[in-house]
């Protein structure tokens, strides 16, 4: 926890650093600036001396003539495509609005434009440009230019307020949530985040071009055969594509440098929120959002199956607001604009994580994190207006800004779907809609940490066993046992992540430490300690399905759908990496028009390895379960079986192509992860027809 001055002469220091970095990409990228337009006044330089040339001379050769032409015309063109390459960021003036987003005026919400105006005034700022409405569960501050050219000018800033931050959060937690945003912007060293954000768009923007040019070669290339005219139209593709990996390296060790002051910057901001409006209702908002988010994502999961059903919302914010009570009746967790929150509510929250990154890829702090901080600033002052924030946006705006969300949604869905043609649902027909749905399909809050997790490996128990009646596994102490657990893998990913980073420095279990290596040696023992209580567990689980479904051939069905396909998973071992990581590779090689060759050792090894496990498959009981499945649109899982059978009983497997090895194992693997999926898929369903009915009972008790 750190007080404020710390926090500022943190910030300066670090944001020091940064600025020369800044300032070092500044010259490197005027540098490629002045190659821009060097390689067109070479090209007029080169051109003219031609002219003269042909003007002057007493005769001229026409095959020297004609392949001077030629050339020149080669020159320019190759000028124009890697000249405007470096030069077009220059006129860039990119617009990160959509047309998701409505415009509101100060008469049209009043309230809202004077809570802005108080939090303006209070960082010291001035009012935004314009303020737009989402319907997202978010606030966000952008710049209304995003120019090269407002890295040296003033640019104005406009306001994203997401609507659905009016779902249980009061206007003090409201106007906290705007003061965190504009603390950005009343900070200076806020300038050196606008540079290296201006400098992010110009690196897009750049990558943008050098990936159409690289689209276009591809496709001629496709389209012709070699040797093509075609081929000439993209000479310069391959020069674009180093000058754009040297530009990423160079703003990558920008960005590592800006981790450090970006996480203490957002430290300060939430200071600047617990002083504008209080640090208690800073700290209820932090815990509300990381309650809503995850009902939001679900609320907007609904909303895209409704699309895809040729219906959409009448009204979009108070479907958030049924669906956000369907999930807090279920959970117990209700989320209300006269309650609030004084610490995290959700149940992870409970176990607390063995891993604090103090200098790492996560720029951006944990909200146990951001609590931590802002308690310090906990004071007796008087709340500003815990009045419900609904009163800030009328209810036609709402009903606006829910439209065009779901309009958006319809423009990006894969295919997308014509807004025009759909039918409205009004709100009793969605209450009752979305009550089959969570019915059908929603996981019980009871039972989904036993659901959202792998289920772990167990010997089978015998008749006897099965025999024997077993009181419900699905209990608070196994559950707090698996919660546990969930936040240790949790753990385990971040310390994976930082070990492929270069700045590692963290805490391990309370101590400041660099060693990854010791780190995961000691988390692995930890969860390795999960591992028979998880097994009992789970056979416990498999007992207890098998006792209360009516046939338990099916509950052994599909827990062999389950271990045996994530045990076979396992047996590929790196394969699937390794795969991965040749396409990778041949993608790069085919974009600089280069023939790639997978080598003859790492193609054999690879034979060996898929050959072997191919012998340890047991064919007969994947036939026996899956073996009539459709599979890869035009196969049985059976014929796929024989195709797997004839590679393995081949003497001559090392000889097979690479490209038809590839195909196979990527076959194989697929498959595998399908059986998994497709019994994970049943078991949660059973699961819910045999469990479900009496969680919900215990959670409404």
């Amino acid at each position: 926890m750190k007080d404020i001055r710390s926090i500022e002469n943190e910030i300066r220091k670090e944001a020091s650093s940064v600025l020369g970095s800044v300032i070092l990409f500044i010259a490197y990228y005027f540098m490629l600036i002045m190659l821009g337009m060097g390689l067109f006044v070479g090209a007029f330089w080169v051109t003219w001396r031609l002219f003269l040339f042909m003007t002057e001379a007493e005769s001229v050769d026409i095959r020297l003539l004609a392949l001077g032409i030629i050339a020149c015309l080669a020159m320019w063109w190759f000028c124009i495509q890697i000249g405007w390459y470096l030069i077009k960021p220059l006129f860039k003036t990119g617009n990160i609005l959509n047309n998701s987003l409505r415009e509101v005026v100060r008469d049209e919400c009043p309230e809202l434009f004077k809570m802005i105006e108080d939090v303006a005034n209070n960082t010291g700022n001035k009012m935004p440009k314009h303020v737009y409405l989402s319907a997202d569960l978010n606030a966000s501050v952008c710049y209304n230019s995003t120019s090269i050219w407002s890295i040296f000018l003033p640019s104005k800033k406009n306001l994203i307020l997401g609507t659905g931050l009016l779902q249980g959060l009061n206007q003090n937690e409201i106007k906290s949530i705007l003061g965190h945003e504009f603390g950005h912007f009343s900070q200076n060293t806020m300038k050196v985040g606008q540079l290296t954000y201006k400098l992010l768009l110009i690196i897009h923007d750049m990558m943008n071009i050098a990936k159409e040019q690289h689209q276009r070669a591809i496709e001629s290339r496709l389209e012709n055969e070699e040797g093509s005219i075609a081929g000439w139209f993209h000479i310069a593709y391959i020069p674009m594509n180093f000058i754009t990996k040297q530009t990423i390296k160079f703003y990558n060790y920008i960005e590592r440098k800006n981790r450090r002051l970006s996480r203490c910057m957002e430290f300060e901001a939430d200071v600047v929120a617990c002083k504008v409006v209080g640090a208690k209702s800073f700290i209820s908002s932090l815990c509300k959002l990381e309650v809503l988010s995850d009902r939001f994502q679900i609320f907007e999961n609904v909303v895209v199956k409704l699309l895809r059903d040729e219906r959409y919302l009448s009204n979009y914010a108070k479907g958030f607001d049924l669906v956000d009570r369907l999930i807090g009746e279920d959970e117990g967790i209700i989320i209300s604009f006269d309650k609030t929150l004084e610490s995290l509510v959700n149940e992870k929250a409970k176990f607390s994580s063995k891993v604090t990154i103090i200098d790492g890829w996560n720029t951006h702090p944990s909200t146990t994190e951001r609590i931590g901080n802002a308690s310090q600033f906990i004071t007796e002052k008087n709340d500003y207006k815990s009045d419900s924030s609904r009163e800030l946006v009328n209810t036609s705006i709402l009903s606006e800004v829910g439209a065009k969300r779901q309009n958006y949604i319809c423009d990006n869905l894969d295919p997308s779907i014509y807004w025009k043609g759909l039918k409205e649902m009004d709100m009793d027909e969605f209450e009752e809609w979305v009550g089959k749905q969570f019915d059908n399909h929603h996981i019980p809050a009871l039972l989904k940490p036993f659901v959202d997790r792998r289920i772990a490996h167990f010997d089978m128990p015998n008749d006897e066993m099965l025999s024997k009646p077993i009181d419900t596994p699905f209990t608070e102490e196994n559950r707090k046992l698996v919660l546990q657990y969930e936040v240790a893998v949790e753990d385990l990913d971040t310390l994976y992540g930082l070990s492929a980073d270069k700045v590692k420095q963290f805490l391990y279990n309370g101590s400041e430490t660099t060693d990854i290596n010791q780190a995961l040696m000691e988390h692995k023992k930890y969860l390795g300690a999960f591992e028979p209580e998880l097994s009992e567990l789970d056979k416990n689980i498999f007992i207890y399905l098998c006792q209360k479904s009516e046939n338990s051939d099916d509950i052994k069905r599909l827990y062999w759908m389950l271990l045996y396909s994530s045990s076979a998973i396992d047996g590929m071992e790196e394969m699937p990496s390794v795969i991965n990581s040749i396409k990778e590779q041949a993608q790069i090689y085919y974009e600089n028009g280069v023939p790639f060759q997978l080598n003859e050792n790492v193609r054999t090894t690879l034979a060996q390895k898929f050959w072997n496990f191919l012998h340890k498959l047991d064919y007969d009981s994947i036939n026996a379960n899956c073996g009539n499945w459709t599979y890869d649109d035009h196969e049985t899982v059976s014929q796929q079986l024989n195709t797997w059978i004839d590679f393995a009983s081949n003497n001559d497997y090392m000889n097979i192509r690479s490209d038809e090895l590839i195909t196979m194992i990527e076959t194989v693997y697929g498959l595998l992860a399908h059986i998994y999926q497709t019994g994970k898929d049943e078991w949660i369903s059973r699961l819910i027809n045999i469990e479900g009915k009496r969680a919900k009972v215990k959670a409404s008790l």
